[in-house]
């Protein structure tokens, strides 16, 4: 959704999908055809990430995720304790300047690849499911980020703290979302919520239409993603 934002707005954007699964590349593909010329596993083994850049659509370049991506930690870890978490900052060096943003999606887990993302980026955003598994897997992670931070100098801000709710109604996510923003600053005022309508761009591809639910999801994300640039700016 951020590089659809992004890109429609006349931003150059390139979109990295390091998530093994791939979710972000085949949402993509919904709408648009694409085929690198190489795995993004085998162009970071070869040092050179522009064989696995494709072309999406205006303003909108990937690279695609890779089931290869799982044998990353395995790479990683033959590297020395200081180089293995900086790989993806020194490949994506060169594309820096040819874009706007850079946006690193990344799996639901720590490890390398996370690591990578983390020490290579500049702004971090934390997305927090209002349920209990998902509000502990974010306490881990808060934690992860202070650690890369005192460990490796890591440079990136936490710009935010975004709240996914599956429903406005339930009384159990009220009273985590309550929890976690009397624990900690930086809540997102902007909280996304479930939509059937991004159920069905996740099927169909997301379309821009003159539809009211097309339009009332597209406004929520479209709030959301300005108090973004905002926090970056300000």
């Amino acid at each position: 959704m951020a590089a659809d934002y992004f890109s429609k707005r006349k931003k150059k954007v390139l979109l990295v999908d390091l998530d093994q699964q791939s979710s972000a590349t085949l949402f993509l593909k919904l709408n648009h055809k694409f085929e690198p010329e190489m795995p993004f596993f085998q162009s970071i083994l070869n040092g050179d990430l522009s064989t696995s850049l494709c072309h999406v659509a205006e303003n909108l370049d990937i690279i695609p995720g890779d089931v290869g991506m799982t044998r990353f930690d395995e790479f990683a870890f033959k590297l020395s304790s200081r180089d293995r978490f900086n790989v993806l900052e020194k490949l994506l060096k060169p594309f820096k300047d040819k874009y706007d943003y850079i946006i690193l999606d990344v799996p639901p887990s720590r490890g390398p690849i996370v690591s990578n993302a983390v020490l290579a980026t500049d702004y971090v955003v934390l997305v927090v499911q209002a349920q209990r598994g998902s509000y502990d897997m974010f306490l881990k992670s808060i934690g992860y980020l202070s650690e890369l931070q005192q460990e490796y100098s890591s440079k990136h801000i936490l710009i935010g703290i975004a709240l996914y709710l599956v429903s406005k109604g339930s009384v159990t996510e009220k009273k985590i979302s309550k929890e976690i923003k009397d624990k900690f600053n930086g809540i997102l005022d902007h909280q996304i919520y479930y939509s059937e309508r991004v159920k069905t761009w996740s099927d169909k591809g997301i379309t821009h239409s003159n539809n009211i639910n097309d339009k009332h999801t597209h406004k929520m994300y479209d709030d959301f993603f300005e108090e973004i640039v905002k926090r970056i700016e300000a």
